[in-house]
């Protein structure tokens, strides 16, 4: 199983786009799955490991609905998360957890900032209580495979 994990984030104020290089979201994204470990490691699950194709899905996914103004499991020809993970040539089962993160002017200026409020959703997905726990379900499944998809954009100007 793979597990798509997108968030996207919107700010007035940012770091400048010209200063964050491909290295620094993925630096961001691939440090989101230590945390989920920890957690599996509570619940004696096996931890997850990258996958990469999920990856790439994933980040057409959370560019799509930021470029578009909207947030949902399906994209807008109406694609699912299996959907879109098989034809692009995936075989595992797949799980989604969509986050959205949106913020003043002045609350997020960093990589670092943007790593801490991802793992904020993350926390907020753990405290989920049944029945409405189906993000923290995802995180805890059986799954083996994930990726973390991450689109940050600056609305008006840089910082």
């Amino acid at each position: 199983m793979a597990c798509l994990m997108g968030w996207l984030r919107r700010s007035p104020k940012i770091i400048p786009a010209a200063q964050i290089t491909p290295w620094d979201i993925d630096d961001v994204k691939r440090r989101l799955p230590e945390r989920i470990n920890e957690d599996r490691l509570d619940h004696r699950l096996a931890p997850v490991h990258w996958e990469e194709l999920a990856s790439e899905v994933g980040d057409r996914h959370c560019r799509e609905m930021l470029l578009n103004g909207y947030m949902a499991h399906w994209n807008l020809q109406g694609y699912k998360p299996y959907h879109r993970y098989s034809f692009a040539g995936g075989t595992n089962s797949v799980h989604e957890n969509c986050s959205r993160m949106d913020s003043t002017a002045d609350s997020i200026v960093t990589l670092d900032d943007v790593l801490s409020m991802a793992l904020r959703c993350h926390e907020s997905m753990m405290s989920e209580r049944p029945p409405d726990d189906g993000h923290r379900r995802n995180i805890l499944t059986l799954c083996t495979l994930m990726s973390v998809s991450a689109w940050i954009t600056a609305i008006v100007g840089s910082a």
